[in-house]
């Protein structure tokens, strides 16, 4: 159950997103990486599409342009396993 909560598909926690101490910490992490922005190294491990469009010039390292880059390449799955479109792609 640990694992399957961990790294379930499900998208509840767009339910923890309001709570003050949620938004507080990402606001804390946004901050943190606005002023120290992440190595391409580390970027690479956890955000690989999103480090080669920094690579490629197509996106900052701006939290929010990462951020935003994640989130529609992950609605650009969605919309593939949909039939909404031809194949995912990174997102620019």
């Amino acid at each position: 159950m640990r694992l399957a909560r961990k790294y379930s598909f499900s998208d509840r926690s767009r339910y923890y997103w309001p709570q003050p101490a949620v938004a507080s910490a990402l606001q804390r992490l946004v901050d943190n990486l606005t002023a120290y922005p992440p190595p391409i190294s580390v970027l690479s491990q956890f955000m690989p599409a999103q480090a080669e469009l920094v690579l490629a010039r197509a996106i900052s390292k701006d939290p929010a342009d990462l951020i935003r880059n994640k989130i529609l390449e992950v609605i650009d799955h969605y919309a593939y396993a949909c039939g909404m479109s031809a194949q995912p792609h990174q997102t620019t």
